[in-house]
């Protein structure tokens, strides 16, 4: 994954959709291309979104997630942090870092 694209949009009611590839130099900065390609049987992504002391974790096997308004209201307002992390059988990969804002 490193180094790493992330996007993150507004659904426009209050969820947040977040998607994510490892960067093809061939694109230079170009988010736009092909997604992240499938990780092996067994392999995940972990996605932590946190505010301040507050966080919240999930697990998914693709390159995109969705939160729900009430995820969204629940971790707070202001500078989030989010981390990508790639979960393999043999352990947790770095962490790839963004940090995005949260307006109430």
């Amino acid at each position: 994954l490193r180094p790493g694209h992330l996007r993150a949009v507004s659904d426009g009611a209050g969820g947040l959709a977040l998607t994510w590839r490892g960067r093809d130099v061939s694109l230079g900065s170009e988010l736009e291309g092909p997604p992240e390609r499938s990780l092996p049987a067994g392999d995940r992504y972990r996605v932590t979104l946190t505010v301040g002391s507050n966080s919240f974790t999930r697990e998914v096997k693709a390159p995109r997630l969705v939160f729900a308004p009430a995820e969204i209201a629940g971790i707070g307002t202001g500078a989030v942090e989010v981390a990508v992390q790639v979960v393999t059988v043999s352990g947790i990969g770095g962490a790839e870092t963004g940090a995005l804002v949260i307006r109430s």
